[in-house]
């Protein structure tokens, strides 16, 4: 009764704390880029063929789903990413009862909620792509302790969808486990095949479906993987934060903390390390918990890479979900109370600061309900209900002008004042109109919209489709060097839109343009 009671209260917790804040703000460009893919392939493209984008499909085609069931909108979308990060949660938590016990489990279950809900991921596919691979790694342990090829095949077969929302994650989670297969005693083969097929099944599917509809395959591994691989890594790269970079001046705490959590993951990778190494010298740790410990182990060390072009925080988080894991295995193995202590400590340290964050959240909208104002509500049919700030309602305007003199079936452009070095762009701005972009390249990317070839590529289509109207962001908030100057790069999109547009009305810092 009272194991119940307490799942009870973590599934009830969980589902009053992730959605705070959820319904406030948009996001211009990661969400954009989700919910206008989605979009697109409502209006009938694929992905690679149609439009340009290195993400796997699976969240777009989530998302197209739901929104051809519920309508497409902002809330559709939040709703479904409050319902993934909470059931991500609830997996973690089961993970962690394996490794450990239903008290302990509740640490890496409170951190995860903490951490991964204090992060808005509007339609990310980083938690929907985390809660599958959390599940395939529950059935691994399933497998493990019975030995069943049943859960072992459903890993497989979860791997693979792990792999159509993120790519990479699949892989990392497949290496993972097929090195624990291989160096597994018995039946090797016959394990690596009912893992391998399980996996390639829906991958197979996935990959027969986009050529059969038309995508190049050239074009799919272009965007997929030598994009990634090459271009990416030399456009988005960013240095490893430096815990200790704001004791050189005035002490910094958000910098100190932002720096000890991205590397979180791996002082627990050392952490399990050390604490292997003693068990296994003491002859406490058997074979069964040993491969355990390697599979977390494995995954906290691949999963690393994602932040090692991208070295911040956000991206380090994924590497949290085994590591916390871990954490539930190591605070199992304390024995005294200042290890029991240094426990508690890690996990008021790393616990508190996500949840203040909330809480504070929280404390502003009581705050503008206290003294009688409110929040800028949006009206527009695929942004009511969200929340923003008052200043937004100039956005809303530029959006609700495109809706009002641009046709639904013709096209329009949004980019940025100058595309010879970019950061970001603003697909939610198609979305919100309901208007499709005339080019395939609607996300701007560096090393991608900066180059020539692509640029020569968007002024044709541009062309070919009689755009009339183009929508010309200001400024991009991610360049915090931006001063609207020219950055003496490619700029053949830009005198473009010089030549053929005029000004006709601003709205905030955005700028609507109209063909000569």
């Amino acid at each position: 009764m009272k194991s119940r009671l307490s799942v009870l209260l973590v599934v009830v917790a969980t589902f009053l704390f992730v959605p705070v804040g959820f319904f406030h703000r948009i996001d211009v460009y990661d969400e954009g880029v989700q919910v206008y893919g989605a979009a697109r392939i409502l209006a009938g493209e694929v992905p690679y063929r149609d439009f340009w984008t290195l993400y796997a499909p699976g969240q777009f085609y989530l998302l197209a789903t739901l929104f051809r069931i519920f309508s497409p909108s902002l809330v559709v979308e939040r709703t479904a990413s409050v319902l993934i990060i909470a059931a991500g949660a609830l997996v973690v938590y089961a993970l962690s009862v394996v490794m450990a016990s239903r008290s302990l489990a509740l640490l890496p279950w409170a951190l995860w909620t903490l951490t991964l809900g204090s992060f808005i991921f509007f339609g990310s596919a980083v938690p929907t792509a985390l809660l599958i691979a959390a599940a395939s790694w529950f059935a691994v342990l399933q497998f493990l302790a019975s030995g069943r090829l049943t859960w072992l095949a459903l890993s497989g077969g979860l791997v693979g969808v792990t792999a159509l929302v993120r790519h990479d994650f699949g892989a990392y989670t497949f290496l993972v486990v097929t090195g624990l297969l291989a160096i597994s005693a018995g039946a090797r083969l016959r394990r690596l095949l009912t893992f391998g097929g399980a996996t390639l099944l829906p991958l197979a599917v996935a990959l027969v479906a986009l050529l059969y509809a038309g995508t190049p395959a050239k074009t799919l591994l272009a965007d997929l993987v030598l994009f990634p691989l090459s271009t990416f890594a030399e456009a988005r790269a960013l240095p490893a934060p430096n815990p200790l970079s704001g004791l050189h001046g005035p002490v910094a705490l958000a910098e100190v903390f932002a720096g000890l959590r991205f590397y979180f993951p791996l002082g627990i990778l050392a952490i399990t390390g050390i604490t292997v190494v003693a068990l296994w010298r003491q002859r406490a740790l058997d074979r069964a918990e040993l491969r355990r410990v390697a599979l977390f182990a494995g995954l906290v060390l691949l999963f690393l890479n994602n932040a090692r072009i991208r070295s911040d925080v956000v991206h380090a988080l994924p590497a949290w979900c085994p590591a916390l894991v871990l954490f539930a295995w190591l605070a199992s193995k304390a024995r005294n109370r200042l290890l029991k202590g240094l426990i508690a400590g890690t996990a008021l340290t790393f616990g508190l600061p996500p949840l203040l964050t909330k809480l504070t959240f929280a404390a502003y909208m009581v705050s503008f309900a206290a003294t009688g104002t409110s929040e800028f509500t949006y009206t527009i049919p695929r942004a009511r209900g969200i929340a923003d700030a008052p200043a937004q309602q100039a956005y809303e305007a530029g959006v609700e002008y495109i809706r009002t003199v641009v046709p639904p079936d013709a096209r329009i452009f949004v980019g940025n004042l100058h595309h010879d070095r970019v950061a970001t762009g603003d697909a939610l701005f198609y979305f919100l109109a309901e208007r499709h972009s005339a080019t395939r390249y609607h996300e701007i990317h560096p090393g991608l919209t900066t180059t020539a070839a692509v640029q020569e590529v968007m002024v044709s289509e541009l062309e070919r489709a009689g755009v009339t109207y183009v929508v010309i962001r200001l400024r991009d908030p991610a360049l915090k060097d931006d001063d609207g100057q020219p950055h003496g790069g490619v700029e053949i999109l830009d005198r473009y839109i010089q030549t053929r547009f005029e000004p006709v009305v601003g709205f905030g810092t955005y700028l609507i343009a109209k063909r000569k």
